[in-house]
């Protein structure tokens, strides 16, 4: 079996896709992984095909808007960024499909359903987190909104779900997709989000249902089966090297997505033969990204599945710190990192601080204080086991390795799902949620009080141990993609 998986979103949205190309491979399925060009080098890694869609400046383009982050304008964000690679991305599948090709996609990769439904090919869709399914049953938390709606009536929510739908969501995508799937010769639909978005044929929601347990208002043909984690770690000693943030080959830095090269990236095996190169992306005011490379007969070896030598360090040299991140993709997170350095200096505790924009940093331009240290990116499976709480945005990927690691979690959520991932996890009694404009002696407050319960750490063991059994969620979620197959 052949299997194109789309993954859209930032590395919380990919990685858990990386995971599952793994185990389909270790199946003896071959694998091709479409997204974004940034991640290139971690897909090399975990040796699947690629299929990169579009440049490492699209990618930064997109994560320079401000609106990303904005609990009411952020979808509209995502949608200005994302509906121009619909129709391409759903070409690059069409000229990727064999006779034995299953399709799987991401919640907002809709061009897995569009050539699924023009092509009639199978497909699934998986969603990472409860928010990506409408129910009234069991409301999520939205952005901006509060609790509020989770005590109203059942027929009160479903009315004002319809009617959020009908105005924010179908209202921003409905022509512009109907438009799109007019242009392939498709008919036009609504309710995109409700009901369009879920494949007919497999819905997988990728988390336990300790996490939030099936609703029969859920699409037909649902199965919840755990978090499908990627571990990028094999070996937790100290690597020689500090690991980089995900780099590209030179073609991948100006290939567009009509390139006929770009989609032989997969064929050619682009980590081969390549020497070491200095940046040359123009970032505008985001920190360059490096484009260094070690040549070598296979995979770029950059020693990412290891903790580097200086965060081993820093780690070995006294208690265990608080670890703090904003999210992978997050350009404007220095008040975020001011307030946890005045958090950590009120608490006399370390900090690793994770993002792989150096001018978020408080101290930009001078000495880091000797209490902290800074990554720009760390494979989390093998920090957070090693940390007393982790801080962070709320991002699913990052809050499902964070309970499998059993850490406590304080989680200031921006946009998107993480307001109803901060609240899943305050109910499980793992964390707490805390608004990110909070005062720094709020976060201090807060992060002594998870610190100290003995509750918390009770809670998040209890989790940590029903998440012992990943290799049963990938083989649960292998089956299901291996069923549309068979059928």
């Amino acid at each position: 079996m052949h299997v194109l998986i789309e993954a859209v979103g930032s590395a919380g949205d990919v990685h858990p896709f990386l995971a599952i190309g793994q185990a389909l491979v270790a199946r003896g399925h071959e694998v091709d992984i479409v997204t974004s060009a940034y991640f290139a080098e971690r897909v090399a890694q975990a040796g699947l095909g690629f299929i990169p869609v579009g440049t490492l400046e699209d990618y930064q383009r997109a994560i320079a808007q401000t609106d990303l982050w904005h609990p009411r304008r952020a979808f509209q964000a995502v949608w200005r960024e994302s509906k121009d690679q619909i129709l391409p991305v759903f070409e690059l599948l069409q000229q990727n499909i064999r006779r034995d090709t299953v399709l799987v996609g991401s919640t907002l990769a809709w061009s897995v359903r569009f050539a699924q439904e023009r092509l009639s090919l199978p497909a699934a869709t998986v969603h990472l987190s409860p928010s990506c399914v409408f129910s009234a049953d069991a409301p999520p938390r939205l952005p901006g909104l509060g609790h509020w709606l989770e005590y109203l009536p059942v027929g009160w929510r479903r009315m004002f779900l319809n009617w959020m739908e009908r105005k924010f969501l179908d209202g921003v995508v409905r022509d512009d997709l109907n438009v799109m799937r007019g242009q392939i010769g498709l008919s036009p639909v609504e309710k995109v989000f409700s009901r369009w978005q879920h494949s007919p044929q497999s819905v997988i929601c990728a988390w336990p249902e300790w996490f939030c347990a099936p609703q029969a208002d859920w699409p037909v043909n649902s199965i919840t089966t755990g978090f499908p984690l990627w571990q990028a770690v094999s070996n937790p000693p100290a690597a020689d090297i500090e690991p980089e943030v995900p780099s590209f080959p030179p073609a991948l830095r100006t290939a567009k997505l009509h390139d006929a090269p770009l989609a032989r990236v997969r064929e050619r095996g682009w980590g081969r033969g390549l020497e070491r190169e200095s940046s040359g992306v123009d970032t505008g005011s985001l920190t360059p990204l490096d484009s260094r490379f070690r040549g070598n007969d296979g995979l770029i070896e950059r020693h990412v599945n290891k903790l580097p030598r200086t965060l081993e360090e820093f780690l070995t040299a006294g208690e265990a710190p608080i670890g703090f991140t904003p999210g992978s993709a997050m350009a404007f997170g220095k008040p975020f990192f001011e307030r946890a350095l005045s958090a950590c200096e009120q608490l006399g505790r370390r900090a690793v601080f994770i993002t792989p924009f150096d001018e978020q940093m408080p101290w930009h331009g001078g000495t880091m204080p000797a209490f902290v240290h800074h990554a720009r990116y760390v494979p989390f499976d093998a920090l957070v086991p090693r940390l007393a709480a982790f801080v962070h945005h709320g991002g699913i990927g990052t809050t499902a390795q964070t309970l499998h690691a059993g850490v406590p979690q304080l989680i200031t959520p921006f946009a998107h799902d993480q307001f109803d991932n901060a609240a899943r996890v305050a109910r499980l009694g793992c964390g707490a949620q805390l608004a990110a404009t909070a005062s720094a002696d709020k976060w201090a407050a807060v992060l002594g009080r998870l610190l100290d319960d003995e509750g918390v750490s009770a809670a998040c063991q209890r989790v940590r141990a029903s998440m012992a059994d990943e290799a049963g969620v990938l083989a649960q979620i292998v089956a299901r993609i291996e069923a549309l197959h068979q059928n």
